[in-house]
């Protein structure tokens, strides 16, 4: 009784999510590969344009379950032009390209200077982490979404 109640308002959360967002916002994601569907808990303040970008490898990856690489991208949050976060993406994150209102599944390697990004984390916060701009927060990406 209690799964199936649960279910329902799952189901109708995201129904009227749905209702209130423009049709954009919940077309399916499509590409070649199998894409992993769109979550609902990006903070709207996650987002910028891409202002560095640059990939890292090493064995510690490895070790900690990773695949091995990440990108690690600085974003500017409007109307700043400057870096003022980041974000750490790895190889296994997934990442999407928007355009005129369809979604496609993409890779990392991707994302592009001075393109925006919109993202999604793992609720993870950092700060001081080399990987990102100094004294700025530094976000473990669960999803990306570049918007062209």
């Amino acid at each position: 009784m209690l799964r199936s109640s649960l279910l329902v308002v799952l189901v109708g959360l995201l129904a009227s999510a749905c209702i209130d967002q423009p049709a954009a916002r919940c077309a399916r994601v499509t590409g070649p590969t199998p894409a992993a569907p769109l979550v609902l808990t990006r903070a709207p303040e996650l987002q910028g344009c891409v202002t560095d970008v640059t990939r890292e490898c090493s064995g510690l990856l490895l070790q900690a379950g990773g695949s091995g690489c990440q990108d690690n991208v600085w974003f500017a949050t409007p109307p700043d032009t400057a870096p003022d976060a980041g974000v750490l993406v790895g190889d296994s994150t997934p990442v999407f390209v928007s355009a005129h209102g369809s979604f496609r599944r993409s890779s990392p390697a991707a994302i592009a200077i001075g393109e925006k990004i919109e993202i999604w984390t793992t609720g993870g916060v950092a700060y001081g982490a080399v990987q990102c701009p100094l004294y700025a927060p530094c976000y473990f990406g669960n999803q990306i979404v570049i918007v062209r």
